[in-house]
C-alpha cells in the first residue's frame, strides 16, 4: 500500500524512505505535508496513520485509518485494509494505552544475575 506513494512526487519517496528508514517524525512530517496538500489522497492519509501509530500517536493513527476509510472513490480492497487498521487498533487501544502507563512497567528491571543470586538465597 505505501508502496504506491513512490511515484506520486517526492514528498511521498522521501516520506517512504524515512518511514523505512524508521526515521517516524521525518516520515510524519512528510505525509502530514502532502495530506495537507491533497486530504483525498487516501494512501497518503492511511500512510500518515501508520506513521503515527509507530509514533505512539494512537488517537491521531485512528482518526487517519477512519479518514482513510471514509475517502470517496476508495477500492474496496484499499478500504478492507484501512478497515482492518481501523478495527485493530480499535480493539487494542484500550490494553495499548494500559501498557503505555508509566505504571504498567518496572520502574527497575532486574538484571539476570542477581535476579539467580536471589533464587539461591545468596544476596
Amino acid at each position: 500500500m505505501i508502496r504506491r506513494l513512490l511515484g506520486k512526487g517526492k514528498e511521498g519517496k522521501a516520506a517512504v524512505q524515512a518511514l523505512r528508514a524508521d526515521e517516524y517524525d521525518t516520515a510524519w512530517q512528510l505525509f502530514a505535508e502532502r495530506h495537507r496538500k491533497d486530504p483525498d489522497q487516501h494512501e497518503t492519509t492511511f500512510a500518515s496513520g501508520v506513521t503515527s501509530e509507530l509514533l505512539g500517536k494512537w488517537d491521531d493513527a485512528l482518526g487517519y485509518y477512519r479518514l482513510a476509510a471514509g475517502t470517496n472513490g476508495v477500492k474496496d480492497d484499499d478500504r478492507a485494509v484501512y478497515l482492518d487498521a481501523k478495527h485493530r487498533l480499535t480493539d487494542d487501544i484500550g490494553r495499548i494505552l494500559r501498557s503505555d502507563s508509566p505504571q504498567s512497567r518496572p520502574a527497575v528491571v532486574p538484571d539476570r544475575e542477581s535476579q539467580e543470586t536471589k533464587e539461591k538465597g545468596h544476596d
